[in-house]
């Protein structure tokens, strides 16, 4: 998200693409110290960072790929090989 951001602020003010080399590196020390503390700060930007990338999506779909995902892993989890379990997945929860 904030790299979205400093493309966007990079992009709308015309600055020069040198910025970035500050920039960057701030956005991974934000992104660290939001994980430090016990509340996010940047939970509220997030959440509606994650919202608008979500438009558009099928919420049966999700579900259904996020239960083939799980039971995948489980399957994984059990022992059998990735491609065992991922032919197993799919056919319990089909790729439509």
């Amino acid at each position: 998200m904030l790299f979205a951001v400093q493309a966007a602020v990079v992009a709308i003010f015309g600055l020069s693409p040198l910025h970035f080399l500050w920039m960057i590196p701030l956005a991974f020390i934000l992104g660290a110290m939001s994980l430090l503390f016990p509340f996010s700060l940047l939970s509220i930007l997030g959440n509606v960072y994650a919202r608008l990338c979500c438009i558009g999506l099928d919420s049966g779909v999700v579900e259904r790929n996020k239960k083939r995902f799980d039971y995948a892993c489980q399957l994984l989890a059990d022992g059998y090989s990735r491609e065992e379990a991922k032919r197993m997945a799919q056919d319990k929860y089909p790729i439509s």
